[in-house]
């Protein structure tokens, strides 16, 4: 199947942190049909994304569960593609501060739109509005963006 979504490391950190507000271990029909979607190819990320989760979990000293799961799943995290070079350059003449926000080491937010640019794909979020938040950006370069929710009523899935 080919891809029609890719998922923010908000979203992924949700389902599997323990009081996160996706917790797979209590809104398991949800997770269930994430799941589902992801092991279909429906919903992908960037690899990027896998390199935060890494560095995230290696920091803390444990390989927690999300660890585990993403590590088994690098076919789930896509490489770059050639022109998301340049949508990442654009991002960064629009909003140079977006590159370089919140993270010490890794930014996967301005791969993660490049790489929907390229595809066409939507982006799964919960990041909220704002010029320097993925929605925000989105919407500089015509990206469709969603949170769970968005997703749901896109999808039409009823839990």
């Amino acid at each position: 199947m080919n891809p029609e979504y890719t998922i923010d490391i908000n979203v992924l950190v949700s389902f599997f942190r323990k009081g996160g507000v996706y917790n797979k271990e209590i809104l398991t029909s949800l997770w269930n049909k994430i799941n589902e979607y992801i092991e279909s190819g429906k919903i992908i990320s960037h690899s990027e994304v896998l390199k935060e989760i890494r560095k995230g979990y290696k920091q803390a000293g444990k390989k927690d569960d999300l660890y585990l799961w993403a590590s088994a799943r690098k076919n789930f995290f896509l490489n770059y593609h050639p022109d998301e070079i340049d949508v990442v350059k654009q991002i960064g003449c629009i909003n140079p501060n977006f590159l370089i926000q919140r993270k010490e080491d890794y930014n996967a937010d301005p791969w993660l739109i490049a790489q929907a640019k390229v595809h066409s794909l939507t982006i799964i979020t919960d990041e909220g509005p704002g010029d320097t938040r993925i929605p925000g950006i989105c919407k500089n370069f015509n990206v469709n963006c969603v949170n769970i929710i968005g997703f749901l009523e896109r999808e039409k899935i009823i839990l």
